[in-house]
């Protein structure tokens, strides 16, 4: 069950829409203008399915000796039935968004390089044309800060505007909330994939090796909890922020695929659901 929730990218692609979801309460608790909010959640969480499941392919077809082997069964089993799922998933948000296609059109159009961005950096994580075929994770160094900027922006950012939020000083302390959070979270799943990762990579675990790593993550995290005490109404993301540190210590005696992709991304789809707890109930 574990695996095929991770295996699949179902949780966390639930994780994505559960995190913008939290980012989106801090400013609009009573749900009131939830219209297009609801909408880029479901969108949000089908592009996330789609583009994991891609990025995953993607490796598997380039680099099949750095994915564990389980999964790599998993994958060349069930290729075409998770790309064909995810690509109705993403169809069904479309349509699930049209009533609302002249919101999306404007904010498409506001926010051209922002969304650009975004989609430069999530397809090209795996491969890209701008460094010969090679993608960001495949850059020395670049793979934790991609993970950490495109999750910080579309669970951070951008799910404000949905809720037509002012851009002032909670919503830049929110990206870097958010930010911080996933950065710590993610630095485990570095960790797990040390002894199959390119020691050409430099990943943080490579560079400053698997204990200071583990602090790291402890550290962001705590950042990150206290800017949403900072912000944040309630304390649904700071009582998620205490899950995540119980992960990444956890995490600092086995690395396994239930901590990692069970706990740890479980604590994005905790942060929607403490947070929507808190004001609703």
């Amino acid at each position: 069950m574990i695996k095929s929730l991770a295996y699949t990218h179902i949780w966390i692609a639930l994780g994505a829409g559960s995190a913008a979801a939290a980012s989106m309460l801090m400013m609009e608790p009573t749900l009131v203008v939830w219209t297009a909010a609801g909408q880029g959640i479901a969108l949000l969480t089908a592009f996330t399915g789609l583009a994991y499941t891609v990025q995953r392919l993607v490796k598997l077809h380039r680099h099949p000796d750095r994915i564990p082997a389980e999964r790599r069964l998993f994958l060349k089993t069930w290729r075409w039935p998770l790309v064909l799922s995810w690509l109705a998933a993403l169809a069904a948000a479309c349509a699930f968004a049209y009533p609302e296609m002249v919101f999306w059109w404007g904010w498409m159009n506001e926010n051209l390089i922002l969304v650009g961005g975004i989609f430069i950096l999530t397809w090209g994580y795996a491969s890209n044309p701008f460094t010969g075929g090679h993608g960001w994770r495949d850059i020395p160094r670049a793979k934790w800060p991609a993970i950490a900027l495109v999750w910080g922006v579309s669970t951070g950012w951008m799910p404000l505007d949905w809720v037509e939020a002012p851009v002032d000083s909670a919503r830049w302390l929110n990206l870097a909330a958010q930010t911080a959070f996933i950065a710590g979270i993610t630095l485990p799943f570095d960790v797990r994939d040390v002894s199959i990762d390119s020691s050409a990579l430099k990943t943080m675990p490579q560079v400053v090796g698997l204990r200071y790593s583990g602090l790291l993550a402890l550290s962001l995290v705590v950042i990150s909890a206290l800017l949403f005490l900072s912000i944040d109404p309630g304390l649904g993301r700071v009582t998620a922020s205490g899950f995540a540190l119980i992960g990444i210590l956890l995490s600092m005696r086995n690395s396994n695929e239930w901590v990692c992709s069970l706990w740890l991304d479980g604590c994005l789809i905790l942060q929607g659901v403490l947070a929507f707890l808190t004001f609703n109930t």
